[in-house]
């Protein structure tokens, strides 16, 4: 297993219907295979913010 090369990608998620860009998240990527990672506070973070609005 290689070393992963960080960087930072933005993401189009769609929340409570709409279509929102977060930018500057955080990702490893292995320049042999393309594999991508996240750290998992990063994943709960996308989770989080795709969760319906409460009324």
């Amino acid at each position: 297993m290689g070393a992963y090369e960080g960087r930072y990608i933005e993401v189009e998620l769609e929340v409570s219907g709409r279509c929102v860009v977060v930018t500057s998240i955080p990702q490893g990527e292995c320049p042999g295979c393309g594999s991508q990672v996240y750290k998992l506070q990063v994943i709960e973070r996308m989770e989080t913010l795709m969760r319906p609005e409460k009324s």
